[in-house]
C-alpha cells in the first residue's frame, strides 16, 4: 500500500502479499486433493487381498528423519500376481503377510483410519483456503472503497478559461 493505505501507480504489477499466500494455499490444497483422491480410490475401489512383504528399505531424509518403503507381492481375484510398493507397511512387517486393498500395481494397508485423517486434513485445507479467499476479497473491496476517485488527481494542464463569444 502507498501512503495512508491508498493504492499508488507505483504498485502496478505487484501481487499483494495476502493474494500470494492465497495462491500458495490453493496450489497446496489442489495437490493434497489429488493425493487424497488417489488414496481414496485405492481404498474404496481396491480389491481386498493379502500382500506378502518381501523387503523394506529405510532411507534418511534431508530433515534428519527416515522413511521406510516396503515392497511386496499380492494376487488379485483374476489370478494375476502383482509386485510393487505396499503403502503403509513398516520395517516390522518385513517377511509377513498383511491385509491390503490392491488396485492394479498399487497396494495399501487396509486401514480406514489413515484415510479418515487425510480427509479431515483436506477439510481443514479447504476451510483455510475459503477463509483466505474471503479475506483477500474483503481486502480488495476495502482498498477500492478508500481509493480516491480518478478525477481527484491534479490534471497536468490547468483548465482553459471560458471563451467569450462576440
Amino acid at each position: 500500500m502507498g501512503a495512508a493505505g491508498f493504492y499508488t501507480p507505483a504498485m502496478a504489477g505487484r501481487i499483494p502479499p495476502l493474494a500470494a499466500v492465497l495462491v500458495g494455499v490453493l496450489l497446496g490444497t489442489l495437490g493434497w486433493t489429488v493425493y487424497v483422491g488417489f488414496e481414496a480410490v485405492v481404498y474404496l475401489g481396491g480389491e481386498r487381498t493379502v500382500a506378502h512383504v518381501d523387503g523394506c528399505e529405510t532411507h534418511s531424509t534431508s530433515h534428519g528423519g527416515s522413511s521406510t518403503v516396503c515392497h511386496g507381492t499380492w494376487r488379485t481375484a483374476d489370478g494375476a500376481t502383482h509386485h510393487g510398493t505396499v503403502e503403509g507397511a513398516g520395517g516390522s512387517d518385513e517377511g509377513g503377510d498383511l491385509p491390503v486393498r490392491a488396485l492394479g500395481g498399487v497396494a495399501a494397508v487396509a486401514s480406514p483410519l489413515g484415510l479418515v485423517i487425510e480427509l479431515a486434513f483436506e477439510c481443514v485445507l479447504v476451510l483455510a483456503s475459503s477463509a483466505l479467499a474471503v479475506a483477500v476479497a474483503l481486502s480488495r473491496r476495502r482498498r477500492r472503497a478508500f481509493a480516491p476517485p480518478p478525477y481527484a488527481y491534479p490534471h497536468p494542464r490547468p483548465p482553459m478559461p471560458p471563451r467569450r463569444w462576440r
